[in-house]
C-alpha cells in the first residue's frame, strides 16, 4: 500500500491509505451504498451546528476553545473524511465509527492564548455580505422573496 501524507507542521493532517485494487462492484454501487452514512452525517453535522454560537461566546469572552466539543468537532470531521474518501473511491472500506480505517484524520487542539478572542466575531461579520449575495440570487433565481424575509 502506498500512503499519501502532508507536512506534519499543519495543526491538521490528513493521510490516506489507497490500497493497491479497488472492488469493481463496490465501485459501481458506492453512492447508493452511502446514503445511510450520508444522511447520518448530515443530521448531526445540522444538530453541531447549533453548538457554535455557544463556541463563540467561549472564545469572546474566555479566550479558550472548550475541549470536549472540540473532540467532537474532530470526531465528526474524521468520520466525514471517511466517508468522503470512501465516496471518491481512495478507499474500499465502508466508514466506522468504531476504528481508525484507511483515512486518517489527524487535528491538534489550539493550544491556550493561541486563539484570538475577536476573530471569530469578526469572521462572522464578514459573512453577512456573503448571506445578502445568497439572498440576491434567490431573489433573481425565483422572482420572490426568501420565506424567511417576510416574518
Amino acid at each position: 500500500m502506498s500512503t499519501l501524507t502532508t507536512t506534519p507542521d499543519y495543526p491538521a493532517r490528513l493521510t490516506i491509505d489507497y490500497p493497491e485494487q479497488l472492488n469493481r462492484l463496490t465501485s459501481f454501487l458506492r453512492l447508493l451504498t452511502a446514503i445511510p452514512a450520508a444522511i447520518i452525517v448530515s443530521l448531526v453535522t445540522s444538530a453541531t451546528n447549533s453548538l457554535s454560537i455557544a463556541i463563540l461566546l467561549m472564545l469572546l469572552f474566555r479566550g479558550r476553545y472548550p475541549e470536549p466539543w472540540f473532540n467532537w468537532y474532530r470526531y465528526m470531521q474524521q468520520y466525514s473524511t471517511r466517508l468522503i474518501a470512501y465516496m471518491f473511491l481512495l478507499t474500499d472500506r465502508f466508514p466506522a465509527t468504531t476504528d481508525e480505517q484507511s483515512a486518517h484524520l489527524e487535528l491538534d487542539f489550539p493550544a491556550d492564548g493561541s486563539l484570538s478572542r475577536w476573530l471569530p466575531l469578526v469572521k462572522w461579520f464578514l459573512a453577512v455580505p456573503h448571506y445578502i449575495v445568497v439572498a440576491y440570487a434567490f431573489i433573481l433565481n425565483t422572482d420572490r422573496y426568501p420565506p424567511f424575509s417576510l416574518r
